[in-house]
């Protein structure tokens, strides 16, 4: 199998080699769920058992797709969970792991130890992502590090793209950071030859750029809307 964002690569595979298995990485958001089951279909034994349920309930989600006249009414129906957990220590293994593996959605690509976002929780904010909605438990698919009013690092697993998330998880950590009494709040974008798609999303939100590539926001200005499809739960 090849997996490329690239189209002259992905083309250039096909012809030169026509048994190799090609998918390409979709520019838009909304395809990632597709191509994320598309690719464990050919590797069933190689997904744990968690894994192929979770991939068996965004394929049931899809499924239902035609039903709706549009993606909002589609997305509206799935009844979208978050829960936010913030320093959730038995919870450090997966963040760990979803440091070290997320490329695609990951404005940093900061990579951590086990040890390293232990330390991080001790003196800053670490909130795990996790989403289920009617059709199952995605789990832990999304973290953000937030450390003296620096948005170190935001990442979300592939598969839970092109739902909103990326917008919904936003106002809790803002009132934290508020009440805490930051004034500012300042986040950046490392890019790399995977997350070209996440170049502009600090500026969908707002942030204005500054020198040495950082964004800044004033908080008492800062107003993410969450989608209307999406329930969030703040847990600490």
């Amino acid at each position: 199998m090849f997996v490329d964002d690239s189209p002259f690569e992905c083309a250039y595979v096909r012809a030169q080699l026509p048994m190799v298995k090609v998918v390409q990485v979709p520019a838009d958001l909304a395809e990632y769920q597709r191509v994320v089951r598309e690719i464990a279909d050919l590797f069933p034994t190689l997904v744990d058992t968690s894994k192929t349920e979770q991939y068996h309930a965004l394929a049931a989600a899809e499924k239902t797709r035609p039903q709706f006249a549009t993606e909002a009414q589609f997305l509206m129906s799935l009844g979208i969970e978050v829960e936010l957990h913030c320093d959730q220590y038995d919870e450090i293994p997966r963040i760990a792991e979803l440091t070290q593996k997320a490329n695609q959605f990951n404005l940093t690509t900061h990579r951590y130890t086990e040890d390293q976002i232990a330390e991080l929780m001790a003196k800053g904010y670490v909130y795990s992502i996790n989403v289920k909605d009617k059709f199952g438990d995605q789990g832990l698919v999304g973290v953000v590090i937030v450390e003296s009013g620096r948005i170190d690092t935001f990442l979300l697993s592939c598969r839970v793209l092109g739902r909103g998330i990326e917008r919904a998880i936003w106002n809790p950590i803002i009132d934290t950071m508020r009440e805490i009494g930051w004034k500012w709040v300042t986040a950046q974008y490392n890019p790399t030859s995977k997350n070209e798609q996440v170049r502009g999303f600090w500026p969908s939100l707002g942030f204005e750029p500054r020198i040495g590539g950082e964004w800044v926001h004033r908080l008492d200005t800062l107003d993410v809307t969450c989608p209307l499809w999406i329930t969030v739960t703040l847990v600490v």
